[in-house]
């Protein structure tokens, strides 16, 4: 399968007889005269105001409430991370958990997603993100032996 019958297959092309050059795809404007039909100009469009709005919410820090307890995130409340966790430590607890999510995503339907995805949750109860009781009703010795646990890296 060539290029051309990609761009075919891909949906976005209509009325397209052949696959646009990448300069075309740039802008709005340049696709205009190149025989790209307005179906395509507009995904384009709506492709680049999507991707900008994303990273826009993405680079936002997130509100957190009064009490410190929680972070809302599009409305939604979301339990913080423990504010006593020392920082070298919290670092490296947040580069294991990002590490079992990308291991989560290459292992879905697999036999091996539930094994990633009892990482992810292991990393999360160690930062207080999850677990019983929450981390502002623990003392501080239980508060410190939760993240000094050691959590597995992925293999």
């Amino acid at each position: 399968m060539d290029a051309s019958d990609q761009w075919q297959i891909s949906g976005y092309a209509r009325r397209q007889t052949k696959a646009p050059t990448a300069r075309t795809l740039t802008g709005t404007s340049a696709a205009i005269g190149t025989g790209i039909d307005h179906d395509t100009r507009r995904a384009v469009r709506v492709r680049r105001r999507r991707r900008a709005s994303t990273y826009d919410r993405q680079m936002r820090e997130p509100a957190i409430t009064d009490d410190g307890r929680y972070i809302v995130v599009n409305g939604r409340r979301w339990r913080a991370t423990d504010p006593l966790i020392p920082e070298e430590r919290r670092v490296e607890l947040v580069r294991i958990l990002m590490a079992w999510r990308r291991e989560v995503r290459r292992a879905k339907g697999t036999a091996k997603e539930s094994e990633a995805r009892a990482g992810v949750h292991a990393a999360k109860v160690a930062l207080g993100e999850r677990g019983d009781p929450p981390w502002w009703d623990q003392n501080e010795a239980h508060r410190r032996a939760r993240w000094q646990v050691e959590v597995a890296e992925p293999r």
